[in-house]
């Protein structure tokens, strides 16, 4: 008999001793709490990608900038996003040469992944950079150390020197 007035009992409270109207709130915030993470983490990553993409725009940029002077020089500073912790110019078409490990696993890693012999920069490691692990850099001369790694240096900052001198064809970069 007690049960059924309890089920009658218009303001009856749950197992917890909270209305329905409560639980659905609580469950409302988490929903909220956890779409608000989600979006914030898609925007990191979105932001990731977007400063990795400006930093090949502005090499490329300042690449053909060079290029297209009868001589320069000039050091490239820029920005990456934490994770990433080498820079690399490569020839895959040609063997190593002078080295080190690091350099020898990108190399071998590039090789491995089925990347075309045209690919001649590379971010390392790979994964660090999303959508942009390796790319084609115009107008450059394949550097004599295959592969050429740049280290990044502290709070995130990089400078490659960009250089082509009188009567070269091609920009160096190292």
């Amino acid at each position: 008999m007690r049960i059924k007035k309890l089920l009658k009992d218009k303001n009856a409270e749950g197992v917890f001793g909270m209305s329905f109207s409560m639980i659905f709130s609580i469950l409302l915030i988490i929903f909220f709490i956890a779409a608000a993470f989600i979006a914030i983490k898609f925007f990191l990553g979105f932001q990731r990608n977007a400063q990795i993409g400006m930093f090949l725009d502005d090499l490329q940029y300042e690449v053909d900038k060079a290029w297209e002077s009868q001589s320069s020089g000039f050091i490239f500073n820029s920005t990456l996003p934490s994770g990433i912790e080498y820079v690399c110019f490569m020839n895959l078409s040609a063997e190593v040469e002078n080295a080190d490990a690091i350099e020898e696993e990108v190399y071998r890693n590039m090789r491995d992944s089925g990347a075309s012999w045209k690919v001649n920069f590379a971010f390392w490691p790979i994964e660090e950079a999303g959508d942009f692990g390796f790319k084609i850099i115009n107008h450059i001369q394949f550097p004599e150390d295959n592969p050429h790694c740049i280290t990044i240096g502290k709070e995130n900052v990089i400078g490659i020197k960009i250089e082509k001198k009188f009567g070269e064809a091609l920009v160096r970069v190292g």
